[in-house]
């Protein structure tokens, strides 16, 4: 992503902050129920799907999940930056149906 200078129009930080205090990640991680978030990544294009039952759920995951280009900056996840999954399956349905869960 650039370096310098804007590159959204909204601050995310007291949107992080908020999920933090607000959204109990310990009992998402824990698999006691079957979560899932998409998001697109920026540099292939492609969906990628974090769910609890492959990933560590953390705050990243649903701020690039809701990261509306030019209104919120893209998030970094291990090296890859990401975009709201709604510009590739607005509604992964496939994903949720196909599930074991």
């Amino acid at each position: 992503m650039p370096s310098g200078g804007a590159t959204s129009y909204y601050d995310t930080r007291e949107l992080r902050t908020t999920l933090e205090r607000l959204v109990d990640f310990d009992r998402i991680n824990s698999r006691a129920m079957h979560f899932s978030v998409g998001a697109v990544n920026v540099r292939t294009g492609n969906f990628s799907y974090f769910d609890n039952e492959n990933h560590v759920i953390r705050p990243e995951h649903m701020m690039a999940s809701g990261a509306l280009p030019s209104a919120f900056d893209a998030v970094e996840m291990d090296g890859e930056f990401y975009w709201d999954g709604g510009f590739v399956s607005n509604a992964p349905l496939d994903w949720v149906l196909s599930s074991k869960s």
